[in-house]
């Protein structure tokens, strides 16, 4: 039994399926008439922005990933190395040392251990 072209999505004297661009021509044609060569237009922006797309994906990361090893690389003379001869900002460390005063007890009873902070100790 051959399926009638209607289930088909064949109309009329056009015997092509609808797909996306037919309806998509179908719609353009009925909101501007005057532009019923737009299916064309719309499949070379399509195609377009899909070669875009994929010029930007595989394209983009190359040169983020040149731009970053660029940028952080220690040569005399880049910015990094400015950074890192004279930093911005004065680098302070910090250390906290704590001591258990009841160690023995700590380890054999399981109790509540008693802390004394010694520093901080600060280097500049």
């Amino acid at each position: 039994m051959k399926p009638k072209p209607e289930l088909l999505g064949v109309t009329g004297t056009n015997k092509r399926p609808y797909c996306a661009i037919a309806v998509v021509s179908v719609v353009i044609g009925h909101i501007f008439p005057q532009h019923r060569s737009m299916p064309r237009f719309v499949i070379a922006f399509a195609l377009s922005l899909l070669v875009l797309g994929v010029l930007v994906t595989f394209g983009f990361t190359a040169f983020i990933r040149t731009i970053i090893d660029h940028q952080v690389a220690l040569r005399v003379g880049g910015q990094s190395f400015g950074w890192w001869s004279r930093p911005p900002v004065e680098p302070i460390i910090r250390i906290f040392v704590y001591n258990v005063t009841n160690a023995d007890e700590f380890l054999n009873n399981g109790t509540k251990p008693i802390l004394d902070e010694l520093g901080p100790y600060v280097y500049v």
